[in-house]
Parts: structure tokens; sequence; C-alpha cells
């Protein structure tokens, strides 16, 4: 499964710390999809909630943005990090 984490405003939006995300179960066989079909899924999971408005990404560690050329298959883990501000 793919682990996808929620930090800050994402947690909140979701109620969630995570969502684990089965690969090859939700997308018919696939080993492995797009980042952005991926992001796309979770959206439709928490519709009218903009958790991913101006987040920033990481998949196993390494920073991406939403139109990202990668691919996502179980056992990676997708961070959602929203905007953050201080002062």
């Amino acid at each position: 499964m793919v682990r996808v984490l929620y930090f800050a405003s994402a947690r909140d939006l979701t109620e969630k710390e995570y969502d684990d995300v089965d690969i090859a179960k939700t997308f018919k066989g696939s080993n492995t999809v797009p980042l952005t079909t991926l992001l796309d899924y979770i959206e439709r999971l928490y519709v009218g909630k903009k958790i991913f408005q101006s987040a920033l990404f990481a998949v196993n560690d390494e920073y991406r943005d939403r139109t990202s050329d990668v691919d996502v298959k179980n056992s990676d883990e997708v961070v959602v990090i929203p905007p953050v501000s201080g002062g």
C-alpha cells in the first residue's frame, strides 16, 4: 500500500493522519500509477475540502510538485505538506 501522510491543515480537513491506498486493488491491477492519478483519487475521497490547495508533496523523501512525472507504487510514502506561515 501507498501511505499518504497528512500534516497541518490537510490533517484537519481529512480528520486523519494518513490514508493507505492499495494501488493494485484501487487501480485495477496496476503496479504503479502517476502521482497525479493518486492525488486525484484522494481528492475524490474528500470532495470539496481542497486538501491539496497550494500544497507541496514528497514521495519517498523527495519533494515533488503535483504535476511531477513520477509513478508511485505499493510501499511508497507520499507526504502532503500544506503551506506554512509564520512570523
